[in-house]
């Protein structure tokens, strides 16, 4: 998986390509943390390019939002592709996560 990154004001834009699975979620994991960790608390996830999220995955979601708490950051999501938001409505991330259809509009709304 590749991770891109952008900061747009305020916001942190993680765009993901590839899958989130069991070989990338560690990579993944370490990222956020190194980007929660130099002081960035508002992050987008933009899933455009996301071809497919594991259980495992999932988890680094909410890993990374367990670490933004105590910041009162906030992880948003955008650009979710049919098949990654039923993944995220049957694993009941829907309403954990905030997700919007465009970057711009996560990035509004981040805070």
């Amino acid at each position: 998986m590749n991770i891109n990154e952008e900061v747009r004001g305020n916001a942190c834009i993680l765009s993901l390509n590839g899958r989130l699975d069991n070989e990338s979620t560690q990579g993944f994991q370490e990222r956020m943390s190194t980007i929660i960790d130099g002081g960035q608390t508002r992050l987008v996830l933009d899933l455009q390019a996301l071809e497919y999220i594991s259980s495992v995955g999932l988890r680094a979601f909410l890993l990374a939002a367990k670490k933004l708490k105590p910041l009162n950051g906030k992880l948003v999501l955008a650009n979710l592709q049919d098949h990654i938001k039923e993944v995220l409505d049957i694993a009941g991330f829907s309403s954990l996560f905030p997700s919007y259809p465009s970057v711009d509009e996560a990035v509004q709304n981040v805070g």
